[in-house]
């Protein structure tokens, strides 16, 4: 998200920049610089406010009668600010029927909302029957993670095709010391369907047109988050220290 709101000039510059690229991408607009676009435009002037006071408001009605006051309210307030935020942004995303809509088709924006808003009822903002979509806490950040790696293997093969380095150099220099053995990749670039899959394919191609808007076209401190979030995940193999 930037530091500031993009000015009406910035707005225009950022907007014309994105369509042309469109333009030259079949009509496809760049994600990253759609959702730069978006948080310019947003920023400061009363989108982000919105969702912030959806989140208050959900702390509001949490209950202050538990047997641990301080402790357990705390933690279920930052569990109802969280909630009351994500479900006001899919509502505000997924909108009404018949309104334009970011979302899928396919993805019931209302049944996962209702699902949230269900988790601050009952006694003490503990939730009330059984979710109709999430019933994992666990699922999501799980996908979240896999995003992130099919994102850098991406990276690799597209710095692959724009450099002429080998891959193993490429991840080396991607993921620095400690961080980057052969057989990480390798199960990731399995997952994603290998050597000659799709993604592998379709990364090196942008990257030996030096196509930077590519998904895959960014550097190593623009991806510093991304990083950080798969070497948090469970699929790295830990060594044993002799």
């Amino acid at each position: 998200m930037p530091s500031k709101p993009f000015d009406r000039n910035e707005l225009h510059v950022a907007l014309d920049a994105i369509l042309d690229a469109a333009d030259a991408n079949g009509g496809r607009l760049d994600a990253d610089a759609f959702w730069t676009f978006v948080a310019g435009l947003a920023q400061g002037r009363g989108i982000t406010d919105g969702l912030h006071y959806a989140g208050l408001e959900a702390v509001q009605d949490v209950p202050s009668k538990t047997q641990n006051p301080q402790k357990a309210k705390s933690k279920r307030e930052r569990r109802a600010y969280h909630i009351g935020v994500l479900a006001q942004l899919l509502m505000d995303v997924g909108r009404m029927p018949g309104q334009g809509s970011l979302l899928p088709g396919s993805f019931q924006h209302g049944v996962v909302a209702h699902d949230l808003l269900g988790m601050q009822e009952g006694p003490d903002g503990v939730g009330r029957g059984d979710p109709q979509i999430l019933t994992s806490g666990r699922k999501g950040i799980a996908k979240i993670r896999q995003a992130a790696r099919f994102r850098l293997v991406g990276v690799v093969f597209w710095r692959v095709g724009r450099t002429g380095q080998t891959q193993e150099a490429v991840w080396n220099d991607l993921m620095g010391e400690g961080d980057a053995e052969k057989s990480r990749l390798d199960r990731w670039l399995k997952e994603f369907g290998g050597a000659k899959g799709d993604l592998v394919t379709t990364a090196h191609a942008a990257g030996a047109a030096n196509d930077t808007s590519s998904l895959f076209a960014k550097s190593n401190l623009e991806l510093a988050s991304t990083i950080q979030l798969v070497n948090q995940g469970s699929g790295r193999r830990k060594q044993k220290v002799p």
